[in-house]
C-alpha cells in the first residue's frame, strides 16, 4: 500500500493533538522546528511502517527522511521501490 500526505497529516494532527491549521502543509519542519520530538517518533514510524507495509530501519530515521510530511511521502515512495 501507498501513503499520501492527507493520511500522514491526518496522523499527525489526530494523534499528536496537534491543531489542524494552515501553518501545517507538506513542507512544514516537524521535527527540526519542535513540533514533534523523539517521543512522537516512535509512533509514527509505526505508522508508516503499517500503512505503508515497509520496514524502517535505524538509519532510515533521519531528518532526510522524516522531517516533513512531503519527505516521509517521497521516502516511502523510495523505500517501496527497492
Amino acid at each position: 500500500m501507498s501513503i499520501s500526505s492527507s493520511m500522514v497529516k491526518k496522523f499527525i494532527v489526530k494523534k499528536f493533538y496537534i491543531e489542524d491549521n494552515p501553518d501545517l502543509n507538506d513542507d512544514t519542519a516537524l521535527f527540526s522546528s519542535g513540533i514533534l520530538d523523539s517521543f512522537h517518533l516512535i509512533d509514527l514510524v509505526g505508522f508508516i511502517e503499517t500503512e505503508a507495509d515497509i520496514r524502517i530501519g535505524p538509519f532510515d530515521m533521519s531528518l532526510d527522511n522524516l522531517d516533513s510530511i512531503e519527505k516521509i511521502v517521497e521516502f516511502v515512495n523510495r523505500k517501496k521501490h527497492e
